[in-house]
């Protein structure tokens, strides 16, 4: 009996230093007792350096996979994957030609990919000898155009020739694809952005082969 209250007192207080550590770092965690430590919101890195990730876990057993949504390119960046959950800790060399200031990490159960946590806010990585953050990469090929930008109420988007797109997909800096248009031989595709909120947004035209083109445009 003392043994199993003294496990249930070792379990309450481990949650309740998650619950803790997630209010002062700003942290979230979706469907689980992970909660990530480090990076916090609003750092800004250097690429070419290591970044250090840190996370606490309620779990002793099992792995994760760490993995970075880039929101100038609106797509996740592989870091690692099977790594101890134990181990609360990874060391990630940047790439010397990633930045961009749209940066956030997620951390999910191998076992269990619902059960996962996001660093709160985003943070930066400059390129190297730069004041600060460039542009991302794969954003702005110049293959696709977005006409007005800024814009208010609607845009239109072209390609060049060899783009060939079978479909063009708004997406915010989140990740989440607003809207689909199928593209069946036109040469242009618009949509319609007034209800959207202000922010920056990226136009994904997607060939057959699966590969893409992406521009990115201002909703004001």
């Amino acid at each position: 009996m003392l043994q199993y209250s003294h496990n249930l007192f070792s379990v309450l207080v481990l949650a309740a230093v998650l619950s803790l550590v997630a209010g002062a770092n700003d942290a979230r965690a979706e469907g689980g007792d992970i909660v990530v430590r480090q990076p916090g919101a609003g750092e800004v890195f250097t690429a070419g350096e290591t970044m250090r990730i840190t996370w606490l876990s309620a779990d002793a057993e099992g792995t994760v996979t760490i993995d970075m949504w880039n929101g100038d390119a609106a797509e996740y960046i592989p870091i690692g994957a099977n790594i101890p959950i134990a181990n609360g800790a990874f060391k990630w060399i940047i790439p010397s030609n990633l930045y961009g200031s749209q940066f956030r990490l997620r951390i999910s159960s191998d076992a269990n990919p619902s059960v996962l946590a996001l660093s709160f806010s985003f943070f930066s990585i400059k390129q190297n000898n730069t004041p600060g953050p460039g542009p991302g990469l794969l954003v702005d090929s110049g293959s696709v155009r977005i006409a007005p930008n800024p814009a208010g109420e609607q845009i239109v988007v072209s390609w060049d020739e060899d783009v060939k797109p079978v479909s063009i997909t708004l997406i915010d800096l989140l990740g989440t694809r607003i809207k689909t248009q199928r593209v069946d031989g036109g040469a242009t595709a618009g949509f319609r952005i007034g209800s959207l909120t202000a922010g920056t947004y990226i136009v994904e035209a997607q060939r057959l082969d699966g590969t893409v083109e992406r521009g990115k445009f201002i909703k004001h």
